[in-house]
């Protein structure tokens, strides 16, 4: 009798001269270091199916996590563990997410905000222009006339030159926070992306050693199975 692996024998069912019949077991091998190597193996294995799980949630934007039956009809403490801390894990992440998102979020309503005022301005130094430009018009009609004094004029010149500038600097100021509402939206778009694209790498890597472990373990199985040798024929 030959075991395929070998290992240190744990109890020996006969004794020397006993007759036995096939499959009865002969001798049972210490099962520690197989079960060991069976347990860390398939322990990894239920964290990646969690952590599986939640990659895909993630990616989908949804906020719960849809656990395959291939792990949550795993009787074990591991199993119930893990699937609680992948949800908590989960909701960490969104919840980072989220406050970022809000912060610029409300960046931009706060140019916006900025930007309405300024437009405001804006037609109103218009509006005082359109009067202004009218006053000037008059004051130089009376002044050929010789009823107006020309002070007078250049100081309206000089009030119409000083609306223009300011109207100048509040149009600049609106097309600056457009430029940084722009720059806001990139980033939160890009903020969406690099989370998608990390999501997406780690899953690749999940499923990859999902797939390796899935050929593991039924060898292993095999091995733990092989404890126990028995009597190829009667005897």
């Amino acid at each position: 009798v030959q075991h395929l692996e070998g290992g240190i024998i744990g109890k020996i069912h006969v004794k020397e001269g006993d007759k036995v019949s096939a499959g009865q077991v002969l001798i049972s091998l210490k099962t520690i270091d197989a079960q060991g190597r069976y347990d860390e193996l398939e322990g990894h294995y239920i964290r990646l199916l969690a952590t599986e799980a939640r990659l895909v949630a993630e990616l989908a934007g949804q906020d719960r996590i849809a656990f395959p039956k291939e792990l949550t009809s795993i009787d074990s403490e591991l199993a119930r563990k893990v699937v609680v801390e992948e949800q908590a894990l989960l909701d960490s992440r969104l919840a980072t997410r989220d406050g970022r998102t809000q912060i610029l979020n409300k960046r931009i309503a706060q140019i916006e905000e900025q930007s309405a005022g300024s437009r405001d301005v804006i037609a109103a130094e218009t509006d005082q222009l359109g009067l202004i430009d009218q006053e000037i018009a008059s004051a130089q009609e009376m002044y050929k006339k010789g009823l107006e004094r020309l002070p007078r004029i250049l100081a309206l010149q000089r009030a119409q030159a000083d609306i223009r500038a300011n109207q100048a600097t509040n149009r600049a100021q609106v097309a600056k926070n457009d430029q940084q509402i722009g720059e806001t939206e990139f980033q939160l778009l890009n903020l969406r992306q690099q989370d998608s694209e990390s999501a997406n790498e780690d899953l690749a890597k999940v499923r990859s050693d999902l797939a390796a472990l899935r050929s593991q373990l039924p060898s292993r199985q095999d091995v733990l199975a092989r404890t126990d040798i028995v009597a190829p024929i009667a005897g």
